[in-house]
């Protein structure tokens, strides 16, 4: 079992925090304003944000109250967790979690619980496939160790600067974004003009080939760009673009040029971005949709105007079907879009790319601070805790 450090002492988690199972069946008539649920939780933040009203939801929730830990005990490997600072109800899909006083400090299980050697041990024992579930008996059987009062006070006087940095951090990425959007709305809800349909800007657009499955290859000859290779900012991640077994020439009609723009038509619809070259020939997935644009748009105007609040709702109020919906690409560029002259376009790239860049650089600023944070939590509560096995 290894040895701990002095004052250091193994305990069951359930001698540490209770589970209060406080059931409300019609959280209409619950007496509070806010609902909680998973979807209102951010991963690896104590802080809740955002919450919903009790008359959106249906079926039991609980109860919390201020101070209580809210836990998702469904998809565990999310993280998602956070202390309450206010009354409300929560998602039957969570755990409402009581720190137990004479053994652990209230301020310091909150912390405990994110660090990797509570959550690696929570998601060992979620049980279930497609949406593992942690049981509270099993839980509360894991042991653990832990420090003494003096030591928890200690280190939460840490965690808590830790934290204050992190949480500062992500408001300046936060105000960055916010920002960005403004400008991406300011540009194309007021821009100036007669509007023209899409289309009558393209030169050509298709759909990306079908193939085969099983036909990725890492020595192919053509690269094929997929909607996972693209992130919600449109950057593409050209390292991960796989290959397929195909000949370029049998491709020609679909392989993308340097300035093409390409369009999630299924899943993420909407989620656009600039092809910029790749060392391998490249075509788009089935999923996507090529945009050639004629001279009097740039390819990256389109790009902006797609990813802005105003090209996001045409695209999303375009999307057809049940679960999986799709954007029919005549639809798309039958829809209009004021075209200002090229030096207006250019004026309104650069200005939307400088936005861009801020909020890059906040969110490296905010990446590195959390994983400062990240970092001194798991060393804190390392020494000791790492020395006792799953129970």
């Amino acid at each position: 079992m290894g040895e701990l450090k002095p004052g250091w002492r193994r305990v069951k988690f359930g001698q540490l925090a209770e589970c209060v199972n406080d059931r409300v069946d019609d959280p209409a008539s619950a007496g509070v304003e806010r609902y909680v649920g998973l979807e209102h939780l951010d991963p690896e933040s104590l802080t809740i944000r955002r919450w919903g009203t009790p008359d959106e939801v249906e079926s039991t929730k609980l109860r919390f109250s201020p101070g209580d830990i809210i836990f998702g005990k469904r998809r565990a490997y999310q993280r998602k967790l956070a202390v309450a600072d206010f009354e409300g109800i929560c998602s039957a899909h969570a755990m409402v979690l009581r720190a137990r006083p004479h053994l652990v400090l209230p301020g310091f299980l909150p912390y405990f619980m994110q660090s990797d050697v509570f959550m690696e041990r929570a998601i060992e024992i979620s049980v279930g496939s497609l949406s593992p579930t942690i049981n509270w008996k099993t839980l509360a059987e894991q042991e653990f160790a832990l420090p003494p009062l003096a030591e928890q006070r200690r280190l939460v006087e840490l965690f808590q600067a830790g934290r204050v940095a992190s949480d500062s951090s992500e408001g300046v990425l936060a105000a960055a974004r916010a920002v960005r959007k403004a400008h991406s709305l300011e540009v194309f809800s007021l821009a100036s003009g007669i509007p023209t349909p899409i289309g009558a800007h393209i030169e050509d657009s298709t759909y990306g080939p079908r193939f085969d499955g099983g036909l990725y290859d890492v020595d192919g000859a053509v690269a094929q760009l997929r909607t996972t290779d693209i992130d919600d900012d449109g950057n593409i991640n050209y390292g991960a673009i796989p290959c397929v077994k195909a000949e370029p020439k049998a491709l020609t009609a679909h392989l993308l040029r340097v300035g093409d723009v390409v369009i999630s038509r299924s899943g993420t619809c909407g989620l656009t971005a600039v092809f910029e070259g790749h060392n391998r020939p490249t075509v788009a997935a089935a999923f996507l949709v090529r945009l050639r644009t004629r001279s009097t748009l740039r390819p990256r105007y389109l790009h902006e105007f797609l990813s802005s609040p105003v090209g996001r709702a045409l695209s999303l109020s375009l999307a057809r079907g049940g679960v999986q919906k799709n954007i029919n690409a005549s639809e798309l560029l039958n829809q209009t879009m004021i075209v200002p002259s090229l030096s207006v376009q250019d004026q309104a790239v650069a200005m939307l790319a400088a936005a861009r860049s801020a909020e890059g650089h906040a969110r490296l600023r905010h990446l590195g601070t959390r994983r400062m944070f990240v970092s001194l939590l798991n060393e804190g509560l390392f020494l000791g805790a790492s020395s006792c096995p799953p129970t």
